[in-house]
């Protein structure tokens, strides 16, 4: 998911941030549509406090990943449900496209080549290849994709919804922490590289939550921000599971939610 644009941030702290700002969405989704819109809560809303429970410590991944089997173990270990993890770096060849596919595939420009590239991580997790049916969010699939890598994350353990998010290295403005991070998570945030973690985190509880439409990344809140394997917990109750580690340069996340709230 892009960041949001640097330029419209105010240029000293502590003024206010986000008014107008849109978060859009990873360009991989049907017809070329996004995946997954996200926006900042409007100003003030950063400010409200929920209940939530505090999980309990686990054991921690190793902070690097090396290969997405790795990140695939990890997963299945701190989120206790079965992960399975496929990237790609190519975009799948159009002739390998099903009729269906064909007729969502986005005309042309980047857009194409990103929803190629996401396309070729998907057939890989979907049965029978053909992802023309796939609509996000999606109980048991999900998709990221940044700095030319693809990834698509499938989980079958009765979870809520799963959520996958990849974040390449890149430059990041502490100013956006307001955007996307409450009180507590901006206090863990010590640099920019935890900011950038800390982004796929909520990225990936958004894509995980079945009911996502309207819902922002400040209606989150981590239990331990600092913490790479974690629990965190929603407006409305709802108790998510996430885990992070570095790939690729930058951060990986993947988070289920809970079946039952």
């Amino acid at each position: 998911m892009p960041w949001p644009d640097t330029e419209a941030l105010p240029a000293q702290p502590g003024d206010a941030v986000g008014q107008g700002c849109q978060l859009e969405g990873d360009a991989v989704g049907e017809a070329g549509r996004p995946l997954h819109g996200a926006r900042p809560a409007p100003p003030g809303n950063g400010a409200a406090t929920w209940s939530r429970r505090r999980s309990q410590p686990r054991p921690g991944p190793p902070i690097r990943w090396p290969d997405l089997a790795a990140a695939e173990r990890a997963a299945a270990a701190g989120l206790a449900v079965p992960v399975i993890l496929r990237g790609a770096t190519v975009p799948v060849d159009v002739d390998d496209l099903t009729a269906a596919e064909r007729r969502q595939l986005p005309d042309a420009g980047s857009r194409r080549q990103d929803w190629l590239l996401g396309r070729a991580a998907l057939k890989q997790v979907v049965e029978g290849g053909d992802t023309s049916l796939v609509r996000f969010p999606h109980r048991g699939l999900s998709l990221t994709h940044s700095a030319g890598v693809a990834v698509a994350a499938r989980a079958d353990g009765g979870q809520a919804g799963v959520g996958v998010d990849y974040e390449g290295p890149h430059d990041t403005d502490p100013r956006i922490a307001p955007l996307f991070l409450v009180g507590r998570e901006r206090d863990a945030a010590a640099g920019p590289d935890d900011l950038l973690r800390l982004w796929t985190v909520k990225e990936a509880l958004f894509k995980a939550t079945p009911d996502n439409e309207g819902v922002t990344f400040l209606d989150y809140e981590v239990d331990e921000p600092a913490a790479l394997v974690g629990e965190a917990g929603d407006r409305t109750g709802r108790r998510l599971r996430y885990v992070s580690g570095r790939f690729g340069g930058g951060w990986l996340s993947v988070a289920v939610g809970d079946a039952a709230v």
